[in-house]
């Protein structure tokens, strides 16, 4: 297995391609929030996609920290995508209590 050192250059273009792409999303949301709001469910939706952005910036950071061994990298991985995969269950029972009824 490589180094986490043979994986800066990656890690670094991932952090920063989501936080652009975080940042977008969160520019076009902020937009026209009401209409948004209006529509159910889609709120949920939106803050799914930020979570998933950010889930792989801070992924992505934690494995620039220079000479944390692979077995920390791991546990910071396994906690971040722990966190991130409670709060978009979270969001999809919102989203699936708001579409009852609905096709």
């Amino acid at each position: 297995m490589l180094p986490l050192a043979e994986w800066q250059t990656l890690l670094a273009v991932e952090a920063g391609a989501t936080a652009t792409l975080a940042g977008l999303v969160f520019v076009a949301a902020s937009i026209n929030p009401s209409r948004i709001i209006g529509v159910p469910g889609l709120s949920s939706r939106v803050s799914e996609s930020l979570f998933q952005f950010l889930q792989v910036f801070f992924i992505s950071t934690a494995g620039l920290m220079p000479r944390q061994p692979a077995a920390a990298f791991a546990v910071e991985m396994l906690a971040v995508a722990l966190l991130f995969r409670g709060m978009q269950a979270a969001g999809d029972i919102g989203y699936g209590r708001s579409r009852s009824g609905h096709p």
